[in-house]
C-alpha cells in the first residue's frame, strides 16, 4: 500500500470545492476502513471525547464533525503501573485527516500507513513521526448520488474498468462516476490495467434493492506476490430509510 498515501493527496487536491454549509447545519462525517478494524479510536468535539468504530464491510453511524478543517483520531495509553492514583491516561494521536468545513456531510476512509522505505540519510532528531494512521474525507453528495447509484472513486494511480452486469464504465486515475442500476440480482466487477492487461480486483453477486446507494472506492495496495493485483476495492452499501407509505 506504499502508494495510497499519494493517492489519497491527489485525491483531495481534485476534489471540487463545494458551496460553504448553513452555519445551522451540523456536519457530520462516516467512518470505513481497509486493512483493519479501528475499535479504539477517540476524537473530541466540543472538548468532549467520543469513540469512533470503523470497520472494513460498511459505513458506521454519523458522527458530529469537530470545528475546522482537521480530524485528529487519538488512543488512550495507560499511566504507567507507578503512577500516583487517579493519573489520566494520555492521549496518542494516530490520525489526522483533513476535513474541509465546506464538506456537510462526508466519509472518511482510514488505513494503515504505509511502511516507509529505508533511507541512508537518518531523519532529523527533531522530525515528528508518521503517524500509523491515514485517512481521506470523501464529501457525499446526496443530490447526485441518489438511491439506485452506485458512486465508483478510483483513488489509485491505475486505469478502472466498473461494470454492474453489462454495463462497463472507465475511470481514470483520480476519477469519479455515478453509475445508476436496476434493482434485482447484479454482478458487480472491478479490474485494474496494469501495463496492458486487465487485473480483476473485485467480483460479487449482489441483489441491489431500491432503497440503496452504494460506493465502489478502489485504492492502491502492495502485495510481495506478483499475481495479486497492485489495488483493492472497498464495496460500501448505503441502505437509505425510505418514508412509509401513507
Amino acid at each position: 500500500m506504499k502508494k495510497l498515501i499519494f493517492s489519497l493527496v491527489a485525491f483531495l487536491i481534485a476534489l471540487p470545492a463545494s458551496a460553504q454549509p448553513d452555519a445551522a447545519q451540523i456536519r457530520t462525517f462516516r467512518l470505513t476502513a481497509t486493512g483493519g478494524v479501528y475499535t479504539d479510536l477517540f476524537y473530541d468535539v466540543k472538548g468532549n471525547k467520543t469513540a469512533v468504530f470503523a470497520g472494513m464491510k460498511g459505513l458506521s453511524t454519523p458522527y458530529a464533525c469537530p470545528t475546522g478543517g482537521t480530524l485528529s483520531f487519538y488512543r488512550e495509553v495507560p499511566p504507567p503501573p507507578d503512577s500516583p492514583p487517579n493519573t489520566k491516561p494520555t492521549k496518542q494521536v494516530v490520525a489526522e485527516v483533513t476535513l474541509p468545513v465546506a464538506y456537510k456531510q462526508s466519509i472518511v476512509v482510514l488505513a494503515p500507513a504505509p511502511t516507509p522505505a529505508p533511507t541512508p540519510v537518518p531523519a532529523a532528531a527533531d522530525a515528528p513521526a508518521p503517524l500509523p494512521i491515514i485517512g481521506v474525507a470523501i464529501e457525499e453528495l446526496p443530490k447526485e448520488h441518489t438511491i439506485g447509484t452506485f458512486r465508483v472513486i478510483n483513488l489509485s494511480t491505475h486505469p478502472v474498468a466498473f461494470a454492474l452486469g453489462d454495463n462497463v464504465v472507465p475511470l481514470a486515475p483520480q476519477a469519479s462516476s455515478i453509475v445508476p442500476f436496476s434493482p434485482g440480482p447484479t454482478d458487480v466487477k472491478v479490474a485494474v490495467r496494469v501495463g496492458n492487461p486487465w487485473r480483476r480486483v473485485h467480483y460479487s453477486e449482489r441483489r441491489l434493492d431500491a432503497n440503496l446507494r452504494a460506493y465502489c472506492v478502489v485504492i492502491d495496495s502492495k502485495s510481495d506476490d506478483e499475481f495479486t493485483p497492485p489495488a483493492q476495492a472497498l464495496l460500501l452499501l448505503d441502505y437509505v430509510r425510505t418514508p412509509a407509505p401513507r
